[in-house]
């Protein structure tokens, strides 16, 4: 049977599963849900249901992931199941970009379909559920037994239970598992030779052990676009991505964190990407992110294609972005943004200034100062000191530090953590935003810090062939302890890394020329660009 491919994106090939494809299904399902995966028993049968789509992602014409979607409740509903993604390829993103496909063909399919239903067996946050609504959950019973028991063990169900149990026996195991039941039926289940493990229903959905979640498929609504124009407005997905870097040559010197970026963005709950389309062609983009418990929305990623600056794009864009704000989020007070160009008066009118940090930024070969520390030992130059070694903090000292005021007022410009650009409030709902992030939190002293730094870890940039960005976020005006932390985050991130490496670091503007003279006499790196500033702005969203 000739496969039917349905749609691409960023390097995978969506395709309808087929039954000859059930080995390769196989192949990528080891030790899949414990052990427990019904889709041996199941996949054929699904290959036969009207209702059903099962669909495949190859990479290279290699299988890479699966999933399906089951419409039910007279055609409103989809129920996602059997997602899998083979080893070799967890953790970039597959997954996500295989459901929006999903998504998007079934919406073609199936255009009464509103809703979308699934089942988790996992610990659920609140951040991690924004976008979903939970229907329900119950607990989960484990049983494990002898084959011998199951007579035994079905009397029992009939006795204790249930007239009619519906059990999933794996064919060549000698165990029975998979009853789902309420927690206060479960006490009332004790067998001889079975042994039975219960996950305790949580008090709160959100912590459910296994739960039915539902969200509508997306279908985002924007504002009309302004008719004298000429210009149109819509919601970035994956398939643009190549149309956004087209534009984007050279923007922010060669240190464009968008393509890196660009997928994890679109799938946070509390961002949206838009892009500006002139005759069908991509000009902009720009990107909003709700943060500071939905009082603030930051504003991210802003660039013109290069022929059509100067020719206010940017102005009608942004102003088209406040009005989405405006609508989909009411309680948004402020709007805030980083620059790192130099503010004239109109600026001064329009914004306020809320922190400013001193730009050094470097660059240098990952293997030549991975050497040069090494030479200097482990004082790396830095002069005798009474201080302890800088303390990398684990989540929760994060939370216990950065989340007190009495602690880290002194060290926080005017009580703002900027990462990477990003400036947040000091409150737990940033602080989820931030723990997601592959940062390293550093302070001089758990107890009473004076200096505190954040450093993201190091990732490609398109200067060019195995070139990176290393991001050092550090606050406080010890000089003698920004450069030891500065040396311990380089010590770091270096260790394994091989290539070049343009390090921009953000401290105290009066440490930026002491600190550059240590960077370039003491560890050899070269200076790339003189004395800017980092400037934090906000203005009223009106």
């Amino acid at each position: 049977m000739e496969q039917r491919i349905i749609g691409e994106s960023v390097g995978l090939t969506f395709c309808l599963a087929r039954p000859e494809d059930y080995g390769a299904v196989m192949d990528i399902s080891d030790n899949i849900y414990g052990g427990n995966d019904y889709l041996p028993h199941h996949y054929h049968s699904w290959m036969t249901e009207p209702n059903r789509v099962v669909i495949l992602a190859k990479r290279e014409e290699k299988l890479v992931a699966l999933v399906s979607g089951l419409v039910v409740d007279e055609g409103h509903t989809v129920v996602m199941e059997g997602l899998r993604v083979c080893p070799s390829e967890r953790g970039k993103g597959v997954a996500r970009i295989l459901q929006r496909c999903v998504d998007q063909y079934i919406r073609e399919l199936y255009p009464s379909v509103k809703v979308k239903r699934l089942s988790r067996e996992n610990d659920h946050r609140p951040e991690k559920l924004a976008k979903f609504t939970v229907l329900g959950s119950r607990a989960i019973l484990s049983i494990c037994g002898k084959a011998d028991h199951f007579d035994d063990f079905i009397s029992a169900l009939k006795l204790k239970i249930d007239p009619e149990p519906k059990l999933m026996v794996l064919d060549g195991k000698e165990q029975l598992r998979g009853l789902l039941l309420d927690s206060e039926l479960s006490s009332r289940l004790q067998l001889p030779g079975v042994t039975c493990r219960l996950i305790a229903p949580a008090l709160h959905p959100a912590n459910a052990p296994k739960m039915k979640i539902e969200s509508s498929l997306p279908c985002p609504q924007l504002p009309e676009s302004p008719p004298q124009t000429g210009l149109q407005f819509s919601v970035a997905t994956e398939e643009d991505f190549d149309d956004i870097m087209a534009m984007s040559q050279d923007i922010y010197g060669g240190l464009d964190y968008l393509p890196t970026r660009y997928q994890a963005w679109l799938q946070e709950t509390n961002r949206t990407v838009i892009l500006a389309r002139k005759q069908g062609k991509v000009i902009a983009l720009e990107s909003v992110c709700v943060i500071d418990d939905g009082e603030t929305v930051l504003v991210e990623g802003l660039r013109v294609a290069p022929q059509e600056r100067g020719k206010g794009v940017a102005g009608v864009l942004l102003r088209f972005c406040s009005q989405l704000v405006k609508s989909k989020f009411p309680d948004v007070k402020v709007t805030r943004l980083t620059r790192d160009d130099k503010l004239g008066p109109k600026d001064f009118q329009k914004y306020r200034i809320i922190t400013k940090q001193g730009i050094l930024l470097v660059r240098f070969r990952a293997e030549d100062v991975k050497l040069r520390l090494s030479d200097l030992g482990p004082d790396a130059g830095l002069p005798p000191s009474q201080s302890l070694p800088p303390v990398r903090l684990d989540p929760t000292e994060v939370h216990q530090l950065f989340l007190n005021p009495a602690l880290m007022r002194e060290v926080l410009p005017n009580a703002t953590i900027v990462q990477d650009w990003q400036p947040f409030k000091p409150l737990s709902s940033n602080m989820a935003i931030l723990q997601k992030k592959d940062i390293d939190w550093m302070v001089d002293n758990v107890r009473d810090p004076t200096v505190a730094s954040l450093c993201t870890f190091p990732f490609r940039v398109p200067i060019g062939d195995e070139w990176y960005y290393l991001n050092i976020d550090v606050f406080g005006k010890d000089l003698n302890l920004v450069r030891q932390q500065i040396v311990s985050h380089l010590r770091r991130h270096t260790d394994a890394l091989k290539g070049h490496v343009m390090c921009q670091m953000f401290l105290d503007p009066p440490l930026w020329k002491p600190l550059a003279d240590f960077c370039c006499d003491t560890l050899g790196v070269e200076l790339v660009k003189e004395y800017t500033e980092q400037c934090v702005v906000e203005s009223d969203l009106v």
